[in-house]
């Protein structure tokens, strides 16, 4: 596995390092901030130009050796050829068309160990992602993952295909590899526990019986 880490927020800076790090490569993660503000059609283009499955998302800030950045790309070069499937405008499909599109896809599931998931964090109806996810595979795998998207609210594509990227999009990047997982979100807790008491979609309305 390879990492290249680059602070630039230049889209000539990133064609030039996945130029780079594609040399080689079986698949290729990426993770992205949010304030590069990368031109759409420019990121399409380079994006669209290579067979090797790209994959990963853009983020408010990003994390390299400890240090959070609010511009910059990391590139991980990963040494399997990694399975991308993906659906677009998914918060428009019923649970039952998402269940069908994924046991269409991927049929036998015995070969799978680890599954990257990057879900456009803005978009409605998340919940149907993750119900689906547990009715196809349940725990019987090892799920690394995001929302992606801007802490400005502002939808916009965030999910890094070799289409280009996507907007309203999930995204499952499979692969073979066994992996282990360790999670610590760091945060302070600043009140009791809240309960939701009114919410639509992705749309906290009321808390604790509280507007």
């Amino acid at each position: 596995m390879k990492i290249i880490f680059t602070q630039s927020d230049s889209i000539d800076e990133f064609k030039r390092q996945l130029e780079e790090i594609i040399k080689g490569s079986k698949s290729i993660l990426i993770l992205s901030c949010d304030e590069n503000n990368y031109n759409l059609e420019l990121m399409n283009n380079i994006l669209s130009k290579y067979n090797t499955p790209i994959f990963g998302g853009i983020f408010p800030q990003i994390i390299y050796k400890n240090k959070a950045y609010k511009k910059g790309v990391i590139f991980i070069s990963l040494d399997d050829e990694i399975d991308v499937f993906y659906i677009e405008n998914y918060s428009k499909k019923h649970i039952n068309e998402l269940n069908y599109l994924i046991e269409e896809n991927y049929g036998f599931l015995e070969e799978i160990k680890t599954m990257f998931v990057f879900i456009d964090g803005l978009s409605k109806s998340i919940d149907k992602i993750l119900i689906s996810l547990f009715d196809n595979f349940g725990l019987t795998i090892n799920y690394i993952g995001a929302g992606t998207g801007s802490l400005s609210f502002e939808q916009k594509p965030s999910v890094f295909t070799n289409k280009g990227l996507l907007y309203d999009a999930m995204l499952l990047a499979t692969s073979k590899l066994d992996s282990s997982l360790s999670v610590k979100h760091g945060w302070d807790t600043i009140s009791s526990p809240l309960k939701i008491t009114y919410s639509s979609d992705n749309i906290i309305h009321e808390m604790s019986m509280k507007m």
